[in-house]
């Protein structure tokens, strides 16, 4: 149904794909923010510091307007296949970037760059399976409800270090003093959450290009 029907039936119909629309404006910004504080940490902290808690405010902002939007466009019933097309790139865009700044921030290690790198170049594959150049004639790749699983699991491990660290801040920074707390409530919560998001970003991935292969043969 077309977007100026969809304006007659609610006269807010142009809200849910303006809110994705500044999920994507935020993505850059978020992670703009948390790189630069990682490089200046070591010589400026106070600074740092304020960068790391805009970073974590702007994440969970646009965390939120992606339950918001989709929320509203159900709710109104105006549901436009550009939103459907847009929403999960604003989710990967923002995934991506967050989780590239993070990688940097730890200096490339492994257990954070490894599973990053199969997230990115999943999210990327998928996209272009999407586009028009690739989309296959009568194809549809809607986000399957284990792919919004994969995204809310994506979410928590972006979220859960800005999450630890108010609780450590609101706990006078017991958690952080105690290298081996710190350890198995922030490191191994975080890395494990993000290896499962990989697995279940490979599985869904795996399952969009078994069907865009289905269709082509």
């Amino acid at each position: 149904m077309g977007d100026t029907t969809e304006f007659q039936r609610h006269p807010l119909a142009w809200l849910p794909n303006a809110i994705t629309l500044l999920r994507i404006l935020l993505a850059p910004l978020a992670a703009a923010s948390l790189w630069i504080g990682f490089d200046r940490a070591p010589y400026d902290p106070d600074t740092a510091n304020l960068l790391y808690w805009l970073a974590g405010s702007l994440f969970l902002t646009a965390a939120v307007s992606d339950f918001l939007d989709g929320f509203l466009a159900r709710a109104w019933n105006v549901e436009s296949a550009f939103g459907a097309f847009l929403d999960p790139i604003a989710d990967k865009l923002l995934v991506g970037l967050m989780l590239i700044a993070f990688v940097h921030g730890a200096q490339y290690a492994p257990p954070l760059a490894v599973p990053t790198f199969f997230i990115i170049a999943r999210d990327i594959t998928i996209t272009a399976l999407r586009l028009p150049p690739f989309k296959r004639a009568g194809v549809s790749l809607p986000v399957s409800t284990l792919a919004k699983y994969k995204t809310a699991l994506e979410f928590f491990a972006i979220a859960w270090p800005f999450i630890f660290t108010g609780l450590s801040y609101f706990l006078k920074d017991s958690l952080l003093a105690n290298e081996s707390l710190r350890s198995a409530t922030l490191d191994v919560p975080w890395v494990l959450s993000l290896w499962f998001a990989c697995c279940l970003s490979l599985l869904t991935g795996a399952e969009y290009v078994r069907a865009w292969l289905k269709a082509r043969a």
